[in-house]
């Protein structure tokens, strides 16, 4: 299986917040109630949100077959050379 990692642009922001969400979903799937995941998800991963992540720090998505399966989100390297890595997310499944 090919794959394909990029940065990412504002047209693959639904993809990128679909990911978010299903590895969201799987992962805290009773540790943390549906209602406070979706919370979270409706805050960090909004449409405006996610054009600030793009603006203010780097993305990098994961694209299998042109459909996008996983993102990376790190900070801008600070002066002492160090980056942040603030998500990284695969989805698991492809369509």
């Amino acid at each position: 299986m090919d794959f394909t990692i990029r940065k990412m642009q504002p047209k693959d922001t639904k993809q990128v917040q679909d990911v978010a969400k299903t590895s969201w979903n799987a992962i805290y799937e009773g540790i943390i109630p549906l209602e406070v995941q979706e919370n979270f998800l409706k805050t960090a991963y909004n449409d405006e949100r996610m054009k600030q992540r793009l603006e203010r720090s780097f993305l990098f998505v994961a694209e299998i077959a042109g459909e996008v399966v996983g993102f990376a989100n790190f900070s801008p390297v600070r002066e002492s050379g160090k980056a942040e890595l603030g998500a990284i997310y695969l989805s698991g499944t492809t369509r």
